[in-house]
């Protein structure tokens, strides 16, 4: 595939810090070789497009039961807002890529936004499980746009190690969504009723969509013919072959499956199994959130000195830790949260080192023709990676922690294995 990356030892200022002096500096001064003229994206907006699919998935999950009572459905029907959604999220980011590269990233954000709003108020006024998981899926063909968008954009105006820095922040917008706002959808519920979630989604979609009207400035002007199906399907043919790309995205979505599997299955280990009360399960995880911004706040730091692959190795090495005490713990240790939550901490800190840079990669190793396809297709491959994870915690759910220990084992291997892939590539492609 061509390449049209800057040379490794280009450097940028490094970190979301900074920004208003980053955006002044790429205004007055050109931008560094294989990067196009333009203004950058305001790093705030790509945090909140980024988080809002998030946000939106996992506002809802606290009123699940009281919308399951209310509606009279079944269990399996309230699970489809579940699983429809992650299925959707997963599956129209290969759609935002390359319609990005064809009219640039403006145009189906705010076709997303639409979408979000659209879908948050048929959910809300649902009366039948059919329109409450089509506002599901409604919503989630919306907030995924994103996901995609948020980090084409950024790789847009930035070279690999700048670019994973503003992906770490972002990345740590999508992650610690799900960690936070069943809380909000919680009091909600509890204070406004079911519905109150989608209306809330409703409000935030039509503020970013103001937002993203009047201050995101269009990143892509190099337009490119929009491929029909079969040439769709080719160009993700090829970035699965490349191995450079497989390798960083691959790495991501391991990364990403643990941290679903362990957010499906750790709420069952604590309340149900060990009798912890909900309040204290939630303050265990925002320990668990700590490592993980920890890990973004050293990528923010190094990324650009050290280079996304260099980063991704650091990252794998700590995860092995992690996940090594895990196992250690649940052989040796009383069953208790500190046995589960602190190895957890570890692999979260290793996960904030490995997601920004090893998507900053797998964009890098598509080239610039390609990023939105190749952007979407790593969202795809994370998203997809979390719903497959978080199926096998509900199918191999029992009555002690092993079975959610060998799940997030096997999705550190395959970290593992993708990282030494990525290394092999990119050595080979350096010569």
């Amino acid at each position: 595939m061509p390449r049209s990356d800057p040379p490794d030892e280009m450097r940028a200022t490094s970190g979301p810090a900074g920004t208003a002096e980053a955006q002044a500096t790429a205004k007055a001064t050109p931008p560094p070789p294989g990067i196009p003229r333009g203004l950058d994206a305001p790093l705030w907006i790509l945090v909140v497009i980024t988080a809002i699919g998030p946000v939106a998935l996992n506002l809802f999950v606290p009123s699940m039961p009281a919308a399951q009572r209310m509606l009279a459905i079944s269990d399996a029907a309230i699970q489809l807002t579940l699983t429809l959604y992650l299925v959707a999220l997963a599956g129209a980011q290969l759609i935002y890529g390359p319609v990005s590269d064809r009219f640039g990233r403006r145009p189906p954000l705010i076709a997303g936004l639409v979408f979000l709003a659209l879908g948050s108020v048929v959910a809300a006024t649902a009366d039948s499980a059919t329109q409450l998981v089509l506002g599901r899926v409604l919503q989630a063909a919306g907030g995924c746009a994103g996901l995609v968008l948020g980090r084409a954009m950024i790789r847009d105006r930035h070279d690999p190690s700048e670019a994973a820095s503003r992906i770490a922040t972002v990345t740590l917008a999508m992650m610690l969504a799900p960690m936070l706002t069943p809380a909000v959808g919680g009091y909600a519920d509890q204070f406004l009723g079911w519905r109150a979630g989608f209306w809330i989604i409703a409000g935030i979609g039509g503020a970013i969509f103001a937002a993203v009207a009047l201050k995101l400035p269009e990143t892509h002007h190099d337009h490119r013919p929009m491929p029909g199906i079969a040439p769709m399907i080719n160009a993700y043919r090829n970035l699965l072959r490349d191995p450079a790309f497989l390798g960083h995205a691959g790495a991501a979505g391991f990364g990403t499956a643990a941290f679903f599997a362990f957010v499906a299955g750790a709420p069952h280990v604590i309340i149900e199994l060990m009798g912890r009360t909900p309040g204290e399960f939630g303050l265990w995880y925002i320990i668990t959130s700590g490592g993980y911004m920890l890990g973004n706040i050293i990528t923010a730091r190094l990324a650009s000195r050290a280079g996304p692959m260099r980063m991704v190795v650091a990252g794998s090495a700590a995860a092995v830790l992690g996940y090594g005490a895990m196992v250690v713990s649940t052989l040796l240790l009383p069953m208790v949260p500190p046995t589960v939550f602190l190895p957890m901490t570890m692999i979260a800190f290793a996960n904030g080192i490995i997601l920004p840079n090893a998507i900053a990669g797998a964009l890098s190793a598509a080239g610039m023709a390609s990023v939105g396809a190749a952007a979407g297709l790593a969202g795809f491959l994370q998203m997809g990676s979390g719903a497959v994870a978080s199926q096998v915690i509900g199918w191999t759910r029992g009555t002690d922690t092993w079975p959610l220990v060998w799940v997030m084992v096997g999705c550190g291997i395959g970290t593992v294995l993708c990282t030494l892939l990525a290394w092999r590539a990119e050595r080979a492609r350096r010569g």
